[in-house]
């Protein structure tokens, strides 16, 4: 039987790989697109018929925009890869942040939740396991946004903390029900918050989720 926390990781790696995958066939939909309509007008100048260059050049550059936000997708999936290598190290939670929205982007758009970023001014350095604090920052924005109204926005972002760095979730609308810190720990979230040696806080009356990391903590491992 294959361990909780090996089977939380591999569905987690699962859904961002599904998404992402998605993603890039979009763009690839896209790009087939126009070339099928490059094929057409092809054809159309080989029986003799004018075809304006500015359409070729326009067609061209749509293209080519595709393939660079592909690039941008694949190049967003393959640091996602990199994030297994090492389970504990040194991590830039602002590039951590970033990086968790360009991967959760299609995974949020589908639950209706428009997402804010409020990342710190400089870098906040905390040896932490990047791949575990991602899935605990889906798993907590996923229970966040049962509370919200539907197309409501969520701000995410960090700043700095006497234990370490705060990673916090809020919300400037009224929540449609009170909960203490307690709703956040359902599914995976409490083995994580473990793993992590972080801590979780919901504050009722700033509507803000709160985790916190402590900058000299050492990631549990077997």
């Amino acid at each position: 039987m294959i361990d909780k926390n090996i089977n939380n990781g591999l569905r987690f790696f699962g859904s961002i790989t599904a998404s992402v995958s998605h993603e890039i066939k979009n763009h690839i939909a896209v790009i087939n697109e126009y070339a099928g309509l490059l094929e057409d007008l092809v054809l159309m100048a080989k029986q003799g018929k004018e075809v304006e260059s500015e359409r070729l050049f326009d067609i061209s550059g749509k293209i080519k925009k595709q393939v660079a936000a592909a690039d941008k997708v694949i190049g967003n999936l393959n640091k996602f890869g990199h994030t297994t290598d090492n389970f504990y190290y040194p991590a830039d939670i602002n590039e951590v942040l970033i990086l968790s929205v360009n991967l959760f982007k299609r995974i949020l758009i589908i639950k209706d939740i428009n997402l804010e970023t409020a990342l710190f001014k400089t870098p906040i350095i905390v040896n932490t396991s990047s791949f575990l604090l991602m899935n605990l920052i889906l798993s907590s924005l996923e229970n966040f946004s049962m509370l919200m109204e539907i197309g409501n926005t969520v701000k995410i972002g960090c700043e700095t903390d006497k234990k370490g760095a705060v990673v916090f979730i809020s919300s400037g609308n009224d929540l449609t029900k009170n909960v203490d810190g307690s709703f956040f720990l359902k599914n995976s979230a409490a083995r994580l918050l473990s793993e992590l040696k972080a801590e979780i806080f919901f504050n009722v009356n700033e509507k803000k989720l709160i985790i916190t990391l402590q900058a000299d903590a050492t990631c549990l491992q077997d």
